[in-house]
């Protein structure tokens, strides 16, 4: 009896030992993970009239926040997009040199301000939708179909935010175009008298797919330099 007693004990111990040296599976691990960034991204949102003050603050846990990269760029690219797009209305309207100006200055200063805070915040809507219930059932998108999902604000992952953060550009920039597309036709219909809703509403459309398929272009080309410098190293 006491050398039963003295086997079951032993076996108890080894198992015991066996289960305290055992690892949680890297799902469990990527679930977690997931979960502290989406926790950190809330607590960030919470502080986010601070970060808008104070834009170079990072919290390194929290992931990289689209907006404080893509509206200043947007912002710098101001003046060539009214351009493009004045030289569009003229033509497709058409109206006079000083009616297309006035039309792409003011709708595009105020897409700027308005439009892309709020396709962004419509970004990061559905990225919290989906990034939740993603933690909780232990689904891993992956680098790059998690980029294009949590456009709005990149995990942190510094090793590849040369090419994630192009790419999660050119996702940003179809949203900017819809909501600037519909902000100026807006606007174009107050300020230009003469023409229909329907011509208005397709020259502004022209024009915003001028400007941001150079955009588009743009962001594409550095996503192409980022991979070819990945593949370098």
């Amino acid at each position: 009896m006491g050398r039963v007693r003295r086997n079951v004990v032993a076996d108890g111990t080894a198992a015991a030992g066996q289960l305290k040296g055992c690892k949680p599976s890297s799902t469990s691990a990527n679930a977690r993970s997931r979960f502290r960034v989406a926790r950190h991204r809330a607590l960030a949102i919470a502080a986010l009239p601070v970060l808008l003050l104070t834009p170079r603050v990072v919290f390194a846990d929290a992931g990289v926040p689209m907006i404080f990269l893509t509206w200043p760029a947007m912002a710098a690219a101001l003046v060539p997009i009214i351009a493009i797009e004045s030289i569009v209305l003229k033509y497709l309207l058409p109206s006079t040199w000083r009616e297309a100006t006035i039309v792409g200055s003011l709708a595009n200063i105020v897409s700027t301000l308005v439009g892309i805070p709020l396709a962004w915040i419509v970004f990061l809507a559905f990225e919290f939708l989906v990034d939740i219930p993603a933690s909780y059932l232990h689904v891993n998108p992956g680098p790059i179909l998690g980029t294009i999902l949590f456009a709005a604000w990149l995990g942190p992952n510094e090793n590849d935010l040369d090419w994630m953060v192009p790419l999660s550009t050119m996702v940003l920039l179809v949203g900017f175009f819809y909501v600037s597309v519909w902000l100026e036709s807006s606007m174009a219909q107050r300020i230009l008298q003469g023409h229909t809703e329907d011509r208005i509403r397709s020259a502004v459309w022209r024009a915003n797919l001028a400007s941001y398929a150079l955009l588009e272009v743009i962001a594409a080309g550095f996503l192409v330099h980022a991979i070819l410098q990945h593949a370098r190293s």
